[in-house]
């Protein structure tokens, strides 16, 4: 039986698939656009690359991104996963911060995820998925969902582009590091000042960069939280 996520895959497969084969009808297309498509219905059907509560939780950014990348949605998928374990550990970690929302841990979750993805798949596929996750991360703000704390918000966004980068980039010059390697020279990169995070006071608060208390509850996108190095 074809479940739930393959069926939703395949929905959508077929809305991008056929948009081409009405602009060019003739025989030969059309056979080939059948062709790509049973060919899809099949992989993913076999692939079990997520689960059915996994697929619903991604945005339609995310979506768009796993229809146009079949082969390599499986392993994606499992280094989202891994990242988001790695980053978990090192909220206990003193070699970081422990801060999840907006700290080094948040930076090291992001850069990880990207350095971790262009080592599998390459930087191009690695940094249009990170960018499916921001759209994402815009459309959750319009929907009133949260994500870690506080609902996302224009500085967070910046932050998290900035780390994405950062990740792809350690991720492209280290292709045979293993991952634990790969952890401290992360680890390294964002005591050393070369991520970026939210500033905050000693309470935890968000603040701007002249040092006033940045209300992230308000449901505003733009907000002037100041992006500052790690490392402080």
């Amino acid at each position: 039986m074809v479940g739930v996520v393959q069926l939703s895959i395949l929905s959508a497969s077929l809305k991008v698939l056929s948009m081409d084969a009405l602009a060019d009808p003739r025989p030969s297309h059309t056979s080939a656009f059948m062709m790509i498509l049973a060919f899809q219905f099949l992989f993913v059907t076999f692939s079990q690359a997520q689960t059915p509560a996994a697929w619903k939780r991604l945005s339609k950014a995310e979506k768009r991104w796993v229809v146009g990348h079949l082969f390599v949605a499986k392993r994606a998928y499992r280094i989202s996963l891994e990242a988001r374990d790695r980053a978990t550990k090192l909220e206990q970690d003193a070699r970081l911060d422990h801060d999840k929302d907006g700290g080094e841990v948040d930076a090291f979750r992001h850069a990880y995820w990207m350095a971790r993805l262009t080592q599998s798949i390459g930087r191009k596929k690695a940094l249009k998925l990170g960018e499916a996750h921001e759209l994402g991360n815009y459309q959750d703000y319009l929907s009133g969902k949260v994500e870690e704390v506080h609902l996302p918000d224009s500085m967070s966004s910046v932050m998290d582009r900035w780390n994405n980068r950062l990740g792809a980039g350690i991720g492209e010059g280290c292709a045979h590091f293993s991952k634990e390697q790969l952890e401290q020279r992360l680890i390294d990169e964002i005591r050393h000042g070369r991520a970026r995070k939210l500033r905050k006071n000693g309470q935890g608060e968000f603040l701007d960069c002249a040092g006033q208390r940045v209300d992230r509850s308000l449901r505003t996108w733009r907000k002037e939280t100041c992006l500052i190095p790690t490392g402080r």
